[in-house]
């Protein structure tokens, strides 16, 4: 019984090894995952900001229309729609 257990063992490391071996040899998708990390960094870091923005924007927003309602000439002073 122990015998087979290590000829599976010796196989199972010889695959493993070969496995490997292969794989640090073959470069062909290292471009296509550099790509792939880059943009989700970009996608990232665009969601990052935009949300910030996006909350910035709604205040300032909010603060116009605050200043609208209380004086509803402010339009006509300020110089119109145009």
């Amino acid at each position: 019984m122990k015998e087979i257990l290590v000829k599976y063992q010796n196989i199972f490391l010889t695959l493993y090894s070969r496995f490997w071996l292969k794989l640090k040899q073959d470069n062909s998708g290292q471009s296509l995952l550099e790509y792939l990390l880059i943009l989700a960094l970009i996608s990232s870091i665009s969601y990052g900001m935009l949300s910030t923005i996006n909350g910035e924007i709604a205040e300032l927003w909010a603060r116009m229309i605050k200043v609208i309602s209380k004086d509803p000439g402010i339009i006509d002073r300020v110089g119109g729609l145009n």
